[in-house]
């Protein structure tokens, strides 16, 4: 750890209860890990929380490379340590909980912990685990949310809070913090040294550009592209989408990652899909997509398996064209569909033929496969299509529940262990937040007309930034 580091560190540490604010790409992962490390070489526990399983991934990444001890940092999202904890002392949250967390509740559940860690027994007991509680991402806290934090606070006082308003893009779940008036109230600010780390091995013209934005990026301004001059910062035409393929195959040196951003969540299977596969959708960490499936699929024996896996996999992946209208209306009246001529994919409907006359799990995994295997299909919901599939395994080792119900605990490992994102994604600003890429295409400028995702959607990216509209400008609402 290098002086600078060490020296913000130790302010963070001698000041907490207090708070910091820094833009994206200005070390704050870092600064947050070097106060856990510097903490921790003095013996200090620390428990890390922030909103996102990207981020909690980042940061155990990061805490990694300044090798601290597992035992001294423990690192959550806040619902699920708020479910953690409303789990472990149920009786005094007052809150009916399962075995696996089912985010629809996450407001019970932050509600209920909050009773938790009032209970002096609790706050003994976290009194005596953890030395600080650094909490990432503020600007996104709800008011709730804020509760939670200030009631942990009163068993754990040394409270560390990070964050930058610019990046305040979870709104849409409750009222925010306002930094001014419930933050610092609560948190004193504290100033300290920042450089735009992000890009400093990769385009530093970049990173200053992305610094000296901000400025421009506020409500009711109108952000115009070719006011500005900067290396790795282009925009090109929609073109009927021509614009967003030739940016996505442009010539770029193997191994680099590669983001597109939609704006809805429609949008990021339609645009994969226009991209014939060669990127892939990060789902949501609920899953809503495969539950949405998997609250449609039929019961073992229904004939309707079949047409049940058609429907998945024609929303998963290319190259299953040939699974069309007339074979999908066959598998609906239970009629046999093994002799049509479907060249490319004829293993794939001889397996779904057998699954139509022996309708099983068993069967319908089996298919799976053979579709997976197809040369011709090319998945680009693959994560999606594999936690299905697993999904519906964990029947076959418990009967006793359903795949909707085994999705949670199939979504719920991203919690203790880290996720493998492909180097060519198609999200959205909510779930790539905490995550840097080498290059980040936005696919609609004028779409992307909130200030705080726009931000977040150019910060992404350490080498270059493609805005891609029917205009260079869009007013920022």
């Amino acid at each position: 750890m290098d002086a600078q580091l060490s020296t913000d560190a130790s302010t963070l540490l001698r000041s907490a209860p207090c708070s910091v604010e820094l833009p994206a790409g200005a070390g704050k992962t870092h600064l947050l890990c070097a106060s856990a490390f510097l903490a921790g070489s003095q013996g200090s526990r620390s428990l890390i929380l922030t909103h996102t399983n990207a981020g909690v991934d980042a940061i155990r990444k990061r805490l990694v490379e300044f090798r601290i001890p597992q035992d001294m940092v423990r690192v959550e999202t806040l619902t699920s340590w708020a479910f953690t904890l409303v789990k472990s002392y149920s009786h005094l949250a007052g809150v009916q909980i399962g075995d696996h967390p089912d985010w629809s509740k996450s407001d019970s559940y932050l509600s209920g912990a909050e009773k938790v860690v009032s209970a002096e027994a609790v706050q003994t007991v976290l009194r005596s685990s953890f030395d600080y509680l650094i909490v990432d991402e503020y600007q996104d806290c709800t008011l709730q949310l804020h509760g939670f934090v200030l009631a942990l606070a009163e068993s754990i006082p040394k409270t560390i809070v990070l964050g930058d308003r610019m990046q305040a893009i979870f709104g849409f779940t409750g009222p925010l913090v306002d930094w001014n008036d419930d933050v610092q109230r609560s948190f004193p600010a504290v100033n300290v040294n920042w450089s735009p780390h992000r890009w400093q091995k990769h385009n530093q013209a970049l990173g200053a550009w992305t610094l000296s934005v901000r400025e421009d990026l506020l409500p009711g301004n109108l952000f115009d592209i070719r006011k500005y001059s900067v290396p790795g910062v282009s925009f090109l035409p929609k073109q009927n989408g021509m614009g967003l393929r030739n940016s996505a195959f442009m010539n770029r040196p193997t191994g680099e990652s590669i983001l597109i951003l939609g704006n809805f969540p429609n949008d990021d299977g339609v645009i994969a899909s226009s991209l014939g596969g060669a990127f892939h959708v990060l789902e949501d960490i609920q899953g809503r997509f495969i539950r949405t499936h998997l609250n449609k699929i039929p019961a073992e024996g229904d004939f309707l398996l079949a047409s049940w896996i058609v429907d998945f996999i024609k929303e998963c992946a290319n190259g299953v064209a040939d699974l069309d209208s007339t074979i999908r209306r066959k598998l609906l009246d239970n009629k046999p569909i093994a002799h049509l001529k479907r060249s490319s994919i004829q293993d794939v409907v001889t397996s779904l033929d057998g699954l139509r006359q022996q309708p099983s799990y068993q069967n319908l995994l089996q298919a799976a496969n053979i579709i997976s295997r197809n040369p011709s299909v090319r998945i680009y919901r693959r994560e999606a299509w594999q936690d299905g599939l697993r999904a519906i395994k964990e029947c076959l080792e418990s009967a006793e529940e359903s795949p909707v119900d085994n999705l949670a605990k199939v979504r719920g490992r991203l919690r203790n262990s880290s996720r493998k994102i492909s180097q060519r994604v198609v999200s959205r600003t909510l779930l790539v937040k905490g995550l840097e890429f080498d290059h980040v295409i936005i696919s609609d400028l004028q779409k992307m007309n909130s200030h705080n995702h726009l931000y977040v959607a150019i910060s992404r990216a350490k080498k270059s930034v493609t805005l891609i509209g029917s205009n260079p400008f869009v007013k920022l609402e």
